[in-house]
């Protein structure tokens, strides 16, 4: 599975680089021209671009019965490779931190903008325990992960995502198996 989502995420790399801008139609009349620039310009602020994130982390084991959950934080980095002028794809690698769980995160998103600077994304999300003793045998799973972002300037955004977990954990022994759920919301800058 990891395999699957790093090969994922270097050929949506890849294939974002060679994505070409669209020309300026020749004959148009000035403020068309014009119009058709800004917007041009705009949409190339959308295409090929890295940042780094961070903000508060929360993450919820979620028993069936009970869920329990921690307070923390995560940071990251993250890029945007357009596929469209309105459909990107966002891949990205969080460290997040809950108490004693450390969490490394990585999505691939397609992100969907609604309005201009307001976007809803979603995608498979991979979750991966590190230094925990206890979820040695069940320290990666897989999420589905959906959430909203608005871009507050060219550079700065704020997102919300959760991250609702697919893969059961604990060790056959352990008498209730679990689903580990996150929610983040936070700020980050796009070069």
């Amino acid at each position: 599975m990891k395999k699957i989502l790093l090969t994922t995420i270097l050929f949506l790399t890849t294939s974002a680089i060679f994505a070409q801008e669209e020309p300026v139609a020749e004959g148009t009349a000035g403020n068309q021209q014009e119009e058709i620039s800004e917007k041009q310009e705009g949409e190339k602020n959308r295409k090929n671009r890295f940042g780094v994130k961070a903000g508060y982390s929360s993450v919820a084991v979620d028993l069936g019965i009970i869920s329990l959950s921690v307070d923390g934080f995560y940071a990251g980095l993250m890029a945007e490779f357009s596929a469209t002028d309105k459909i990107l794809v966002q891949p990205e690698v969080l460290y997040s931190r809950a108490a004693e769980a450390n969490i490394i995160h990585g999505a691939v998103l397609a992100k969907y903008y609604v309005v201009e600077n307001l976007s809803i994304m979603a995608g498979p999300q991979a979750t991966y325990f590190i230094g925990e003793e206890d979820v040695d045998d069940n320290s990666f799973g897989v999420d589905v992960a959906v959430g909203v972002g608005f871009d507050i300037t060219d550079n700065f955004f704020a997102d919300l995502r959760y991250g609702y977990g697919l893969s059961e954990r604990g060790e056959e022994n352990d008498f209730i198996p679990y689903k580990v759920n996150t929610f983040q919301i936070g700020l980050g800058y796009k070069f």
